[in-house]
Parts: structure tokens; sequence; C-alpha cells
């Protein structure tokens, strides 16, 4: 196992006593963060990129570097790293701010997404049409996110291959458990349920600045939650603004949670479906949100998983 550093100059350094590293991939963000720390002897200039490559060669993280630390400490010297996949790119650059009339999703890519010639569709894109404001201050992720719900009502991510597909994402399915012959093994897990972030109902105001129309969330009035919001309906989209049934879905993504920790390296991705076995409690089935793989002496995987009733992925 290795990590290798690239620079601008064509340089390159390799590490292989590596203290730790971790990858962690969330589903609402189209780059995944790296962080390692090695033993080194010199702090490397000009660092462009990195990759984090298992014992067998096999490609663990790519992506830009961000930061370069050297620190001395009783263990020696050591570098520290940080790194984004390739996917930051659309978060660090702000999107140009406009108003576009029915323009072509294919066109508006063209100026937000697909200019840096690393990322493609995942899906059909001819066809798809929408009037949309670009606002001041938000990122190119922001933008062409906001625009691929306003043609199509779901929201994007982006693969580890750098294609954009839309939510819900059908992974693959997992049984997690310390007592079946097939379940994946953990070391510690979490279950929660919390409510401090359900909306009950969202009144919608009418064209006369009134909100007679008032759209329910049955669960949380059974749970006997009182939390509401008023809605003015947009006069075109901005910035992939929600119906309020979509408002209300979302509230609930955080009402039943769960963490796991996985002994080993598994490769779980944001959209795989999870069966959690915890003693006697047997969660609904969960959707992973949010994946974390972990070098320190061993590999374990850490999964935050959501309901996948709710759950955007």
């Amino acid at each position: 196992m290795k990590i290798v550093l690239y620079a601008a100059s064509n340089g390159m350094w390799e590490y292989g006593k590596i203290l730790s590293a971790a990858v962690r991939r969330q589903g609402s963000s189209p780059a995944a963060d790296f962080s390692a720390r090695v033993l080194a002897d010199s702090l490397p200039s000009g660092v462009v990129s990195l990759q984090w490559l298992g014992d067998n060669g096999e490609l663990l993280f790519e992506g830009v570097a961000d930061a370069i630390r050297l620190e001395a400490d009783g263990q020696g010297r050591q570098l520290v790293l940080e790194g984004r996949s390739v996917g930051s790119y659309l978060l660090d650059n702000e999107a140009l701010p406009a108003s576009y009339r029915n323009i072509s999703l294919n066109e508006f890519g063209r100026r937000y997404f697909t200019s840096y010639g690393i990322f493609s569709y995942g899906f059909a894109a001819a066809g798809l049409r929408a009037s949309y404001t670009v606002p001041k201050g938000k990122s190119e992720w922001e933008a062409i996110r906001g625009f691929v719900y306003a043609c199509t009502g779901r929201y994007p991510y982006l693969n580890q291959e750098g294609k954009l597909e839309l939510l819900p994402r059908r992974g693959r399915e997992w049984l997690v458990s310390n007592t079946r012959e097939q379940g994946l093994r953990f070391l510690s897990a979490q279950v929660e349920e919390r409510r401090s972030g359900i909306l009950s109902r969202i009144l919608v105001r009418d064209r006369y600045g009134y909100y007679p129309t008032k759209v329910r969330n049955p669960l949380a009035e059974q749970w006997n939650i009182r939390r509401k919001r008023y809605h003015i309906p947009p006069t075109q989209y901005e910035d992939g603004r929600e119906d309020p049934k979509t408002r209300l879905r979302r509230s609930m993504a955080d009402c039943r949670t769960a963490q796991v920790t996985l002994c080993g390296l598994h490769r779980v991705e944001p959209g795989d479906r999870v069966q959690l076995e915890l003693g006697g409690t047997r969660p609904p089935e969960l959707k992973v949100t949010g994946v974390e793989q972990r070098f320190h002496g061993e590999f374990t995987t850490r999964l935050w998983l959501a309901d996948a009733a709710y759950a955007d992925l």
C-alpha cells in the first residue's frame, strides 16, 4: 500500500509508511474528501494531485491535493495530507449569475458542468429544457443541481466515474449482521430516531397574498409534531426551489438514521441499500448516504444510513 504525490513539473513522491488514511464520500456532495498521515523526511513542493493505492495496486482514491503539512514530534517527521476528488472543481468555482429562458440541459451543462472535460451525463439529457435563474454566489454544483431538478423533478449526484446520475439511485443490497453467516460484520453500530427537523405542514401563498392551501405531513401530525413553514411559489424556478411535498419529504430524511463501522475494506457506495440487524432491533430498509474507508493499522468502513423511504439516496 502506498500514497503517491504528483507535481505539475512531473515530479513524483511515493510513501509506503502510512500511519493513517481515509476517504469519505457523501451522496449530497460531488467531491470525496481524503486525509492521510505518512512518515516523511521533507515537505515536497508544487504537489497538485495524489493517489492512494492498495496492496494489490487497486486505486482507493485519486484527486487534487488541497493541503500538505510537515510536522515533527516524538514519532518523527510526518506529512499530513488533505485532498478531494475532481468533483471539487464544481464546488470551488462560482457559477455565472444569469437568467435563462427555455434553455436545454446540454447547453446549460456546457456552461457550468461539462466544460471541464472530465464530466459527462449518465442519463438521457437530450430534450430536457427549463427556464432558470442562477443567483449570484452559487457554486457550479448548486447551479447544475438546481437546473436538473427544474428539468426532471429529481436531484442529481456525481458518481465516482464523473457521470451525473439521477436520484434515487438503486445500488447494491447489503446485509449487516454479526449473527447471520452471509452478513457483513460490524465493530460498532447505533440507530437513532430524531424529531427535531420534521415539518408538519407547509402553507402555500396564493396570488392574492393569502395562505389558503395547507400541505400536511400525516406522520408528523400522528406524532404530535407542530412545525410549519410558509411557501411562496416562484414565478420561475430559481436554484431548484422545492415544491411543498418534496420539502416535507426531505424533512423526514434525518428522522430515522444509523451509523455502522464495519470490519475491513468494503466497496459500499452512497445509494446502496442496507438491512441492519442489531440485536432484537431491525430498522426498516436503510440507504447509504455516506461512506468512509479508513486505514489505521487495519481497514474499517464506516457507513451513514437513513430511512430508504425518505432518503434521497
